[in-house]
């Protein structure tokens, strides 16, 4: 994953505008794995030998908006408080019944009243590149 210059800024801001919030990312990925975002699927590379650096921090600046939120669509990258974290119990141990760990927790965090949103101002690229794909 590669982060634009405010993309960690905006995920604090935005904690601390809320701190009843669950603060997201906006990732623009590669497409090899179906995203949560169709919109922002553009090929910057699959692993950082073919990375478009350049490209992709144009590409994030047209799309960016500072400091403004949707609901929550994605779960990483996230912004946990580390106390809340452990208040919530954290990841659920192993997979239960195929579901995401991801999922678990984010509903945790929703039942307890928490907001998730995506920042819109926190723009990241996800190469959707595992390490059983990549040397």
């Amino acid at each position: 994953m590669f982060c634009t210059d405010h993309a960690i800024d905006e995920l604090v801001h935005q904690k601390h505008v809320n701190r009843r919030s669950l603060p997201c990312g906006l990732l623009v990925e590669h497409g090899r794995i179906n995203s949560g975002m169709p919109e922002h699927v553009r090929d910057f590379g699959t692993n950082p030998e073919n990375f478009q650096r350049d490209a992709f921090l144009r590409h994030a600046e047209t799309i960016r908006q500072r400091q403004m939120t949707e609901p929550g669509r994605l779960f990483q990258p996230v912004l946990f408080d580390r106390q809340e974290y452990f208040d919530l119990g954290g990841y659920p141990a192993g997979n239960i019944g195929g579901v995401s760990g991801d999922r678990i927790l984010f509903d945790k965090y929703v039942a307890a009243g928490f907001e998730w949103v995506t920042c819109l101002g926190s723009v990241w690229f996800h190469a959707q590149e595992g390490e059983q794909r990549w040397p």
